[in-house]
């Protein structure tokens, strides 16, 4: 298992036609974690405010040394729960 594995298998991460699960776009796939560089491209915003919002764990980071590293899953479940928390309740 590799640093950026989160012991998903292909299964677990795609739906049973192969699609791809979650919210980030087609050319994520495939990937259990990012930099925080790469966080910044997903989420539309500067490297530097991507780096300034892991530090203030505003996104979800694992440190491995000096590197700081943003899982997948974790990612994931911010977006979700930005998007449950925008939306209006239902009646």
């Amino acid at each position: 298992m590799s640093i950026t594995s989160t012991g998903l298998g292909d299964e677990e991460r795609r739906g049973e036609q192969g699609e791809s699960r979650g919210t980030l776009g087609p050319q994520w796939d495939g990937r259990d974690a990012f930099t925080v560089e790469e966080t910044g491209k997903i989420l539309g915003i500067s490297r530097a405010s991507a780096f300034a919002a892991a530090n203030k764990g505003q996104i979800p980071t694992i440190r491995i040394g000096k590197r700081l590293i943003v899982p997948r899953r974790g990612l994931e479940r911010m977006l979700d729960a930005n998007d449950k928390a925008e939306r209006p309740a239902a009646e």
